[in-house]
């Protein structure tokens, strides 16, 4: 089990613990310079949001996590650069950027890492890629980052083998389809849990969960699909099953949503946690997916759990995360 803790003394920390008992096996880390930040990336930066889909944050590290994707300011001190924090040092993998004017000073949106690459929206608005140890210079543009409407966009992330380019979205906070063809994510105009098609407007997906605003007006749920508790989505467990926590005051909970083959109408809404006030968040599956793990905050405490999916299974403690700065369970190993 890999857990990143980022502390507020500027180290990253990585960690690596027995799932059984939860023994430390190894640990990795590194502290951030002074005038480094890894700012742009969905951790260990607290101006993004909520905490991210765990489909989203594994995208924030390549393959054996040693690199953190993020953004430095760049030359001068002018713009933001994306590039590779290592986790071992905290220093940007590749060679030192070069001087220029404020003219050309970058202004790259927040990068992630697909198939070894470094992966990034420039300020002319093209997505680029690049190896994270060579300069900006060697980046491929992988064409316009604009939406149908020639809008510009800010954001990508991969499922499916595909980007999904985003404007105004939180796909940080989203979990896309393994097929690359839908992404289960919120509705910021009605405030609510969608999941919409690749290519769809934004306002344009299938509810699963009432509209919140409005007065509840908002679009409505299919007949004959489940309604879901509004969750925040994490990862999609098959082409039909959908993990997400629900983080409700008396009853926080993580879900099972189970979809029909077509991806149109929710079967059913499994609880996969016993009834609990502790927020759960963060689940990952195991490698063959018949387990999770996930995140409980006990007080001021947060602690790491397993579970098996099996019906009746209950959750079985695993470690206490580290007292101090902010935690996150990246994945089985």
């Amino acid at each position: 089990m890999l857990l990143l803790n980022c502390s507020p003394a500027r180290e990253l920390a990585l960690t690596a613990l027995s799932v059984r008992d939860g023994s430390v096996v190894s640990t990795t880390s590194g502290d951030l310079p002074a005038d480094q930040n890894p700012s742009g990336s969905y951790a260990c930066h607290d101006g993004i949001g909520g905490y991210p889909a765990s489909s989203a944050l594994r995208q924030m590290f390549n393959e054996d996590y040693t690199l953190m994707a993020g953004r430095i300011a760049g030359p001068g001190g002018v713009g933001e650069r994306a590039v590779a924090f290592e986790v071992r040092t905290g220093l940007p993998a590749g060679p030192e950027l070069e001087s220029g004017s404020p003219a050309d000073a970058p202004r790259d949106s927040y990068p992630v890492f697909h198939e070894g690459d470094l992966w990034y929206i420039d300020r002319a608005g093209r997505l680029r890629s690049r190896l994270p140890e060579n300069p900006p210079e060697s980046a491929r543009d992988r064409g316009p980052a604009v939406d149908a409407d020639g809008e510009p966009l800010s954001e990508v992330s991969f499922g499916g083998g595909v980007a999904w380019r985003a404007k105004d979205s939180d796909l940080n906070e989203s979990a896309i389809h393994p097929t690359g063809g839908y992404i289960a994510e919120h509705n910021t105009v009605w405030n609510q849990l969608q999941l919409r098609k690749r290519g769809a407007d934004r306002d344009a997906g299938t509810p699963l969960s009432k509209s919140v605003d409005y007065g509840g007006n908002g679009p409505r749920i299919p007949r004959g699909s489940t309604e879901v508790p509004d969750c925040s989505p994490e990862f999609w467990l098959d082409s039909r099953e959908l993990i997400c926590s629900h983080a409700g005051k008396s009853n926080a909970q993580i879900l099972r949503v189970r979809f029909t083959a077509d991806l149109q109408i929710v079967r059913d809404v499994e609880p996969l946690l016993p009834e609990t006030d502790l927020p759960s968040y963060g689940a990952v599956p195991s490698p063959d997916k018949k387990q999770i793990a996930f995140l409980a905050e006990r007080g001021d405490k947060v602690e790491v759990y397993r579970q098996s999916l099996r019906a009746g299974s209950r959750p079985v403690r695993i470690a206490e995360a580290p007292d101090s700065g902010v935690t996150y369970l990246l994945g089985w190993n």
